[in-house]
């Protein structure tokens, strides 16, 4: 049939068991067919099909039953309804399969339809992304939330039968992307596996990540007090409505007032304030940049309190047997956590793990949070030892002691200990004329890490004669010289670091197994050496203790040392190997440090191993240059606005488009086109997102301030996972995931990109079910970068706003397959 606007009037027998019945076309070689034959015919007709219309089949009564019907429209409803799509050896409708290459999803779901059945069924790659798309447009699902209710809810009750990890990870994504559709009344819709899943259906909570009966979970898009241990369905923050939920998934509204009215603190409460001091300002610099105002108010003011006993009040609708480690409110910033007896110094394990927990409920409430990651490393802090967390801020903020004394200046303010000192000392009968001006001369906080700034506060001191448990009493048992003490003595071995060095070289001389382990050793000859000593007091004598250390450690006088030069024996041998060898050999010392330790002491030893490394660099790079390929032009990128349709003025005359029919060559060839388009504007935005963590001076500054707000990507990780990226050899691709490219930044948060392509700079695009699932799902952490002109130089990419699918400012025009989103204001846009 070459014309859309016939109808054919044919009589047949309503009965779809006998497929040869229909005189449209012959239908007998779907008994038993090859699907390379079946599909090939379906594509050859493919334009004979009009996915839009599916309703227009009219009945008649007559001596039995038959239809008047457009002949294409009752084709793709047969092809959808009827068990003709041979399966693993079981026959299957459209309507039952599913799009999708999660292997473990295959083993549950047996009609899923994975690259290796399309790859089966096609007699070339061309061919299997034509069968792919036809099937899209066949209505056949690559969302959860496209399968019909009976499947749907089917498959919810074989992931909780399953019970795995994989099962739970499937079932936490078709729950976000349930409650992120608008409309949920397909879902809904009456079926018999529904019926099943009302009366034993299982679901997933969070408090233990496991299944339960839907009556004895509940929902909550809010983090909650949960003083009875309610199971909660395991959903983000911020997600969905109690009314879908209890629509969805059966389950009700989490409702409990638990209202503080007394409690009695427990022994370890003194303890647990000393830590919560210290702790308080390293879980602060995580938020101290982006916390608003209000927020840091409430930072300043939180507090947290161990409780032995807790009372609630009348009103309260829980019991009074309050579980151990159970968190409550009391106002907006004051917590308590009820505890049994409890020795920090000696923690069982069972009881550290209970404390974790409530911690870190309660810093996702005062964070306003449900990264788990996050706050998990947050809550380590609080357990782990002063070195530890140390590190760890130096890897995420590069200054410690800057950092920390910040945030505690903003949240303790120690402005008045130059009072308290000169009270103390007037008290004592030791104030004299000068000192006002002295002390004002010195910061006295606590955690002022200036050493020459300590160092005069020491001098002090010991120049009145000030006992040290006496100034520990002004300032608080927060002040320590600990700090003061270490720098002191890393400041002596700095001068005295070439007589450690020269008697490390000597020892290590005497056998060639030592020589190996000389570099090193002396890289970690300080630190070795800060390990073995005492820095707390305040009577601290650096070049006593380190020249009692070099005895200790050497045996013998440090005043009698001989120095060595072997940082120049080094250049000395590494000159003559470099002239031997006649190339750059840093890089062989790179990746082989026990030879360059070696070369310290000779050069024989290192030849033989750099002869192997020098023909072995040789091969690959003779092999580079046989595999080079031509680059690519050099992209010069500009964050730019979409392009906006002008508005029609009076008088203009609109063109009536065209109604010719695309061929398959056609259709194909826009297809490989769209392709193409695809890749290089993901190639584009991964290049530049590369620039941007990297911190590469040439990254568009204008894309990294449009991205870095409120995310930190300098230092963060890139993972390309689209199906373009598997042919860049990139691991773990999946183009079900429903976006491009992942971002995990420095502290944990997740950025997920989206990008979107055109030759032209009309921000135009398509996103299919799945993709707007997912970008309704992760809200905040989804952006969609479109590249215009992907050909030309400059690129023009664009990043629309994460609240893109809510906003006025683009109009969204659903068909069959796709969204189209068309940008119609873009004062908004970067």
């Amino acid at each position: 049939m070459s014309s859309h606007d016939s109808e054919v009037d044919y009589t047949f027998d309503y009965y779809f068991g006998d497929a040869t019945q229909l005189r449209y076309v012959n239908f007998c070689f779907l008994k038993d067919p090859d699907p390379k034959d079946v599909f090939q015919w379906l594509l050859e007709i493919e334009n004979d099909f009009v996915f839009s219309n599916r309703d227009y089949v009219y009945f008649k009564e007559r001596r039995r039953k038959s239809y008047n019907f457009r002949s294409f429209s009752y084709l793709h409803f047969f092809l959808r309804n009827a068990k003709w799509l041979k399966i693993n050896g079981s026959y299957y409708s459209l309507n039952e399969c599913f799009l999708t290459d999660d292997k473990y999803l295959k083993t549950i779901l047996p009609s899923c339809v994975s690259q290796q059945e399309l790859k089966r069924w096609s007699k070339n790659s061309s061919m299997m992304k034509e069968i792919k798309k036809f099937l899209q447009k066949m209505d056949v699902p690559d969302s959860f939330v496209s399968l019909p209710s009976d499947t749907l809810y089917g498959l919810l009750i074989k992931l909780s039968e399953e019970n795995s990890r994989e099962a739970k990870d499937i079932t936490r994504r078709i729950y976000r992307q349930c409650f992120a559709l608008d409309d949920i009344e397909r879902i809904t819709a009456s079926s018999n596996n529904r019926t099943k899943f009302m009366n034993d259906g299982l679901v997933l909570s969070k408090n233990d990540g496991q299944f339960h009966h839907h009556s004895e979970v509940y929902f909550s898009n809010k983090v909650e007090v949960n003083i009875s241990q309610k199971f909660l369905l395991d959903m983000p923050l911020r997600t969905g409505s109690s009314e879908n939920a209890k629509k969805l998934f059966f389950v009700e509204k989490f409702t409990e007032n638990a209202t503080l009215h007394d409690y009695e603190k427990a022994d370890a409460d003194t303890e647990f304030q000393n830590r919560f001091q210290d702790y308080r300002p390293l879980v602060y610099c995580y938020r101290r940049d982006s916390a608003t105002e209000q927020e840091k108010r409430v930072f300043k003011e939180w507090s947290i309190h161990l409780a032995s006993s807790i009372s609630l009040s009348e009103e309260s609708n829980v019991g009074q047997d309050i579980p151990d480690f159970a968190v409550l409110q009391s106002g907006t910033k004051e917590w308590v956590i009820k505890v049994p007896s409890i020795d920090f110094d000696d923690i069982i394990e069972s009881q550290k793990n209970a404390l974790f927990d409530s911690l870190e409920q309660i810093l996702s409430i005062i964070l306003k949070s449900e990264n788990s990651d996050f706050l998990q490393k947050l809550v380590s802090f609080f357990f782990a030892n002063e070195n530890d967390n140390i590190h760890i801020i130096k890897k995420d903020f590069g200054d410690y002691e800057a950092t920390i004394r910040g945030c505690r200046d903003e949240l303790y303010g120690y402005s008045s200990y130059e009072i308290d000192l000169e009270n103390y000392l007037k008290e004592k009968g030791l104030w004299k004329d000068g000192l006002k001006e002295r002390i004002a001369s010195i910061d006295f906080s606590p955690w002022n890490s200036d050493f020459e700034n300590r160092e005069k506060i020491k001098n002090l001191l010991n120049e009145l004669q000030v006992p040290l448990h006496d100034f520990e009493e002004i300032m608080g048992e927060h002040y320590s010289f600990k700090e003061l003490n270490e720098w002191s003595l890393r400041k002596c071995f700095k001068k005295e670091k070439p007589k450690f060095v020269s008697a490390l070289w000597r020892e290590c001389s005497e056998t060639e197994e030592r020589k190996k382990t000389f570099e090193r050793e002396k890289q970690s000859l300080e630190d070795d050496l800060l390990e073995e000593i005492e820095f707390e007091t305040l009577n601290f004598d650096a070049e006593e203790t380190l020249s009692k250390a070099y005895n200790q450690r050497f045996g013998q006088d440090i005043s009698v040392a001989e120095i060595i030069d072997v940082d120049a024996l080094y250049s000395e041998n590494f000159k003559k190997m470099e002239i031997e060898t006649g190339i750059d050999i840093n890089g062989f010392f790179k990746h082989n440090v026990e030879y360059k330790s070696l070369l310290f002491f000779d050069v024989e030893p290192t030849k033989s191993c750099l002869k192997q490394w020098i023909e072995e660099k040789n091969k690959n790079k003779r092999a580079g240059e046989q595999s080079r390929t031509k680059p690519l032009p050099k992209i010069v990128v500009q964050v730019v606005p979409p392009y906006v349709k002008p508005p029609e003025r009076k008088g203009d005359i609109k063109k009536k488009k065209s109604g010719r029919t695309v061929s398959s060559d056609e259709l194909g060839q826009q297809v490989l086109e769209n392709e193409k388009i695809g890749m290089r504007a993901e190639k584009i935005v991964y290049s530049e997102l590369k620039k941007i963590i990297e911190n590469d001076p040439e990254a568009s500054s204008d894309l990294k301030s449009a991205l870095c707000s409120p995310f930190e990507l300098v230092g963060a990780k890139l993972d390309w996972r689209s199906g373009n990226a598997e042919k860049e050899g990139k691991p773990n691709c999946d183009d079900a995931l429903g976006y491009d490219m992942e971002i995990c930044g420095p502290n944990g948060e997740m950025l997920y990109i989206e990008v979107k392509g055109s030759r032209g700079n009309k921000c135009v695009f398509f996103m299919s079910d799945n993709e707007v699932a997912v970008a309704s799902e992760k809200r905040k952490d989804y952006r969609v970068i479109f590249v215009g002109n992907v050909d030309g130089e400059p690129a023009f990419p664009s990043v629309l706003p994460s609240d893109f699918l809510s906003k006025d400012d683009y109009c969204k025009e659903k068909n069959v397959l796709y969204r189209i989103f068309k940008v119609k204001n873009t004062d908004k846009l970067l």
